[in-house]
Order: structure tokens, then sequence, then C-alpha cells
């Protein structure tokens, strides 16, 4: 599976858990999900991972770039209480792609 697929994989499964949920989910991120988060007197909210968002941003534009592009255009971003949130992984996360199966 690939990251694309991944990704719409990741957002279709969110949907059908939680079918009465107003979930927000950010054009063109998908990719990024991680899952969904919660906090005690907060609202069940897409989470996406910073780095793999850095790395959908990279495809188009530089990296320093796609760091301003995040600060400036997705993570002020506010949407409302159900506004998705972002983790920053204690080690970056290195997506390697799936291996055809040896046989």
């Amino acid at each position: 599976m690939d990251m694309v697929e991944r990704g719409a994989r990741a957002r279709d499964d969110i949907v059908a858990n939680h079918p009465d949920e107003e979930l927000v989910f950010f054009d063109g991120l998908d990719d990024a999900i991680v899952g969904v988060a919660e906090a005690y007197g907060s609202k069940l909210r897409v989470c996406y991972d910073y780095d793999l968002c850095l790395a959908v941003f990279t495809k188009d534009m530089g990296y320093e770039d796609a760091i301003e592009w995040m600060g400036h255009n997705v993570l002020c971003a506010y949407v409302g209480e159900r506004t998705p949130i972002f983790l920053y992984a204690a080690a970056p996360v290195e997506v390697v792609p799936p291996q055809p199966d040896q046989e």
C-alpha cells in the first residue's frame, strides 16, 4: 500500500469508525493522518504527523518553504473546536514503502 492509498484509507476508516462526529480534515494532507485524538473536555479531532505534512508539501516546494507554509497556512488555521491537531514525533518518522512479498 503506497502513501496515497494509506492516507485515503486512514481517512475512510476514521469516518467509518466515527460516523456521528463532525470531523475536520485538511485538504491534501490525507497522507499525513495518524488517527484521531481527544482530551478531557474537548471534542474528537483528526491528528496529523507534522513531519509527514512537510513530506507532502516538499513534493511541490523546498523544505524551508514547506516549514513556512505549515506555520502560516496550516498550524495557524483555526476552523473551530474540531480544528485538527499535529503530532511532533520524538524522533522523525521515516516512511518506507512496503516491499512486494518475497516468495
